[in-house]
């Protein structure tokens, strides 16, 4: 005779009541969690990052962001952050950059003492999945950055931070590492009004993009030995998303980024911000890719 220790009844009642507590534990996180929301449209400059100027093609890109996140408090100096996060990219004169973007990320932050003008230290890491319409761009995203802030006189905030961001891609033109270390200044000049800008110096590698005659010139020697050498050493490979016969390959170097960024809060949970940024690569031969963006973006945290 078989003997079952757990009658069906109470099997019944324990998967039942195993069930209300599970909910019961997913309904105090999320109500516990910060849930956002944010839009925004860019005009890019050489958003394919050319070095020669008739080669360089300006688009709108349009994003949209959903974030969910919860907040615990750890010690009493460490606090702690999970998020998660949805994002959709659409650029309609070059759909071939269409993406969907889904990650995660922990966060913890240190506080050096008491009260609202000590030092605090960020620490964040996160990783994403990026699907593009391009499936060469597809790539698993790993990032890391620590940064240091502190306010003062209530109204002003400067930090520093230092990150390193690794793609690995489905293709070796868009396999990059890039390492940065930047300054910020903030300034709240009214309870709505606030004022930011910053400098950032970036080490690493960047997928460029040029025209398949002026990349054949290069290749041959049309444009000198040190651009042919140079060139005939990096990954490349033909792309579309651009025109058709044009070529993206892989650049190193370094960058210079700046940015002004305004915003205004229309009210309790809701901001709008109007960001200039500035980017200039330069590559291991010194060629410039100037690059200009004007973002306007709206942010509601529910």
């Amino acid at each position: 005779m078989h003997f079952n220790p757990c009658p069906a009844k109470l099997q019944h009642n324990y998967v039942r009541s195993t069930l209300a507590a599970l909910i019961g534990l997913a309904t105090v996180h999320l109500s516990a969690a910060d849930f956002r929301a944010s839009a925004s449209t860019t005009l890019a400059q050489n958003i394919n990052r050319a070095s020669s100027a008739p080669s360089q093609l300006d688009a709108f890109i349009h994003q949209l962001n959903l974030s969910a996140s919860t907040t615990r408090q750890l010690t009493s100096a460490w606090l702690g952050t999970v998020e998660g996060n949805l994002a959709g990219q659409w650029v309609p004169e070059y759909d071939g950059l269409d993406e969907i973007r889904a990650g995660f990320s922990l966060e913890a932050r240190y506080k050096f003492g008491l009260g609202a003008e000590v030092p605090v230290l960020t620490l964040r890491t996160g990783i994403s999945r990026i699907t593009v319409r391009e499936e060469a761009r597809d790539a698993w995203r790993g990032e890391f950055t620590a940064r240091l802030s502190r306010r003062w006189a209530d109204v002003w905030q400067a930090s520093a931070h230092l990150g390193r961001q690794q793609d690995w891609a489905r293709s070796q033109p868009y396999d990059a590492i890039t390492k940065r270390f930047g300054l910020e200044l903030r300034w709240d000049a009214t309870e709505r009004w606030q004022f930011a800008g910053g400098a950032t110096r970036i080490w690493g590698e960047w997928a460029s993009n040029a025209e398949g005659g002026v990349w054949a010139t290069a290749l041959s020697g049309g444009l000198g030995p040190v651009i042919q050498y140079a060139y005939n050493e990096v990954a490349a490979m033909p792309s579309d998303t651009f025109g058709p016969g044009r070529i993206t390959y892989r650049i190193y170097g370094h960058a210079n980024q700046t940015w002004l960024e305004a915003s205004y809060a229309l009210g309790d949970n809701t901001t709008v911000a109007f960001r200039y940024e500035a980017d200039t690569v330069f590559n291991q031969i010194s060629i410039r890719y100037p690059s200009i963006f004007y973002t306007l973006s709206l942010l509601h945290r529910f």
